[in-house]
């Protein structure tokens, strides 16, 4: 089938994000119009997992794949062929048999960009292009269902893949004020009848462009974007003001405040929270952190007493490097939400004048990591397995005790004591 050209599919890093993001929200779930997609998808998953491995053996690669990355060993010869032809890997044969993997895999922006542009010299079926052209609408705002039937693609194979994405989990749609809203779960995992309603309300245009600017300005006070009808340098909208203003205030997200004695409360804004493609399960108190953490250099930066943090980014670098900051008479009332959520610990330094350290483990450092990227405006880097990470390093030990760990925490119900079994049995007899 030849692909119409009236479909936009994202480009560059965005091609392997959305890839990624839609290969994750199938899961198990297998598709029979998706190639290329799957390939490129998987193959990210993998790479994302591969960074700073050194050899490793094709049979420990097949285990993890199968039972901890959920990538068939039917799939994976293609996968890791994608992986050799991006240059993420080099494979070590002994005639046609594959011993090992050696990976050569760049860090997360590099990665993506670099398998962004390997995957837009693929040619992607018209299926696929629709999906991605979707899913990347999507990921900037939910969006009136009608746009997507208006792609110049056959409106039969357009409905098929709108069925697909639901099925798939990564398409949701939902009716409000007489329109047929769809949105992702993928990138607005929380409140779906809300986000639905202000789209239907003011239109998906202006809610990607209020998220949009936001997301360029991350942490921005709310007081300072009501004031000035702005945020950082760019101007809204009164409809663009009144999206950020009920991203705020109407159980969109829970906005991080601060309360000091000279600017009272303040409460700082970011974008909706990332999907479980980007952040999982178990780092979500991590991107908590990062969020309090852009939230108190805000204070310093737009808000302070009597000095500004003149560079957001330098001075978490700094933090980052030196795990601690200098003593201010600001810093107490600052960051103490951080002292709180134990990112650091507030040090008396005479008078009142503390210092903030760093408290330094693994969670806290990604913190710093990803604050800096929030407040450069740039999309939180999507986050391996740290367990499947440590099995690549490990070896067949660690992964063999792993497995065993995952599969009894997959089970619904262990043995049960026979005498147990047959009060259960009694009881149920009586009902």
């Amino acid at each position: 089938m030849k692909p119409s050209a009236a479909i936009t599919v994202p480009k560059g890093a965005n091609l392997a994000v959305r890839c990624h993001d839609v290969v994750s929200t199938l899961g198990t779930k297998q598709v029979a119009d998706f190639d290329q997609l799957v390939i490129i998808g998987l193959a990210v998953r993998l790479a994302l997992h591969l960074q700073s491995a050194s050899s490793v053996p094709y049979d420990l690669l097949k285990q993890i794949a199968l039972h901890l990355l959920h990538i068939p060993p039917t799939v994976l010869p293609a996968v890791v062929n994608c992986l050799a032809d991006a240059e993420y890997l080099r494979v070590d044969k002994q005639g046609q048999t594959i011993r090992a993997v050696v990976p050569t895999v760049p860090f997360f922006e590099d990665l993506f960009g670099d398998m962004g542009a390997y995957a837009g010299n693929l040619q992607m079926s018209e299926p696929e292009q629709i999906t991605l052209a979707m899913i990347d609408r999507l990921a900037k705002s939910p969006t009136d269902r009608s746009v997507y039937f208006d792609m110049g693609a056959e409106k039969k194979l357009v409905q098929r893949m709108l069925d697909v994405g639901s099925q798939g989990g990564y398409v949701i749609e939902k009716r409000s004020r007489g329109k047929d809203i769809l949105l992702s779960p993928v990138y607005f995992p929380e409140n779906y009848e809300a986000f639905a309603d202000l789209t239907a309300a003011k239109g998906g245009g202006v809610v990607s462009g209020a998220i949009e600017k936001l997301s360029r300005n991350q942490g921005w006070p709310l007081n300072l974007i009501s004031k000035n009808s702005a945020v950082g340098d760019e101007h809204l909208s009164q409809d663009e003001l009144t999206v950020i203003k009920a991203i705020a205030t109407e159980g969109f997200t829970s906005p991080p405040s601060i309360k000091t004695t000279h600017s009272g409360q303040n409460f700082f804004l970011f974008t909706p929270k990332p999907g479980l493609t980007t952040i999982t399960p178990s780092k979500r108190h991590v991107f908590e952190a990062a969020m309090a953490l852009v939230s108190a250099v805000r204070q310093g930066q737009l808000l302070p007493e009597e000095y500004a943090i003149r560079n957001p980014v330098a001075l978490l670098s700094a933090l980052l490097d030196r795990k601690r900051l200098r003593a201010n008479t600001e810093a107490f009332e600052q960051y103490k939400c951080l002292a709180t959520l134990r990112v650091g610990r507030l040090k008396p330094a005479g008078g009142s004048w503390f210092n903030f350290e760093l408290i330094e483990n693994p969670d806290n450092l990604e913190a710093v990591k990803m604050a800096i990227q929030l407040v450069r405006g740039e999309q939180v880097s999507h986050a391996p397995d740290p367990e499947i990470l440590m099995a690549f390093h490990k070896g067949q030990e660690f992964t063999d005790s792993l497995l065993g760990r995952r599969l009894l925490a997959e089970q619904e119900i262990l043995n049960i004591d026979p005498g147990m079994q047959d009060e259960i049995d009694n009881y149920l007899l009586q009902i």
